[in-house]
């Protein structure tokens, strides 16, 4: 193959230019031979590659965490329900309790009497106590059903949505004592009618095994049991696309089962 070398001296630049161009051609050739440009272009390539694997880890790091945050926010939601049912179940019992311990049962206490000023022995039911009593229990059956909406799950929506159900069953009974139900499923009290509110009429709503307060009172254990079950699974599912996506109903979940 002929070569013509004058054209590497060629050029608007003169001779010196030409002799420039062919020591410029000569070093890429060198460079070629030697391997400094397959090393240069390993180089560039992988860090190229790592700034790549980097900004990958970095996302998946960013979504790693946020999951961890979605997860922690989870459980102690259901640390908050676990703990506001098991306070429920403790005010319900309290007041569903039988035989000689129970609110309802009379009982000989000391009382001041009022006209002489003198405290004497009586025989009766302590009102106060029983009125004490139930206003703890809607207090607690409040924070439960607040709790258990904010969590978004399903076991434990539906057996606070049951006890909804059930307050709403009562509901002409409850009125009776000055409990009424609110449009967020919560109660409210009525503190005069409560307090002037039939004995008979009370104690057929929260005392024994066959009363609201102790259907209540084992609904707050299912609730219990299933913000156990929801927080060591942390409530979290894969659907069939490998997808993540968290089992939960919308904030007024409770709706659904009045």
């Amino acid at each position: 193959m002929n070569f013509n070398y004058s054209n590497m001296f060629s050029g608007s630049g003169g001779s010196s230019s030409g002799l420039s161009g062919l020591y410029g051609l000569v070093g890429e050739y060198n460079n070629i031979r030697s391997g400094a440009y397959f090393k240069a272009l390993k180089a560039y390539y992988a860090k190229d590659a790592k700034s790549s694997s980097s900004s990958s880890s970095n996302s998946t790091n960013k979504e790693d965490k946020t999951t961890e945050i979605k997860d922690n926010a989870s459980t102690r939601s259901y640390a908050n329900v676990k703990s506001e049912a098991a306070e429920l179940k403790k005010s319900a019992e309290a007041l569903t309790k039988t035989g000689t311990d129970s609110l309802f049962t009379e009982k000989e206490r000391r009382v001041k009497n009022e006209t002489t000023g003198k405290y004497e022995t009586v025989k009766d039911v302590d009102m106060g106590e029983i009125q004490e009593a139930v206003k703890n229990f809607v207090n607690s059956y409040n924070d439960t059903m607040k709790a258990a909406n904010k969590t978004g799950n399903a076991d434990i929506i539906r057996n606070a949505g049951y006890m909804a159900t059930q307050s709403k069953i009562h509901s002409r009974a409850l009125s009776e004592v000055g409990i009424s139900i609110n449009k967020d499923n919560t109660l409210s009290i009525d503190t005069e009618k409560l307090e002037s509110a039939n004995l008979d009429n009370l104690k057929t709503l929260f005392n024994g095994k066959d009363s609201y307060a102790n259907f209540v009172s084992k609904r707050a254990d299912m609730v219990t049991n299933a913000a156990t079950k929801a927080a060591s699974s942390s409530g979290n599912f894969y659907n069939n696309n490998g997808n993540y996506s968290n089992y939960s109903y919308n904030t007024n979940s409770l709706d659904w089962y009045l």
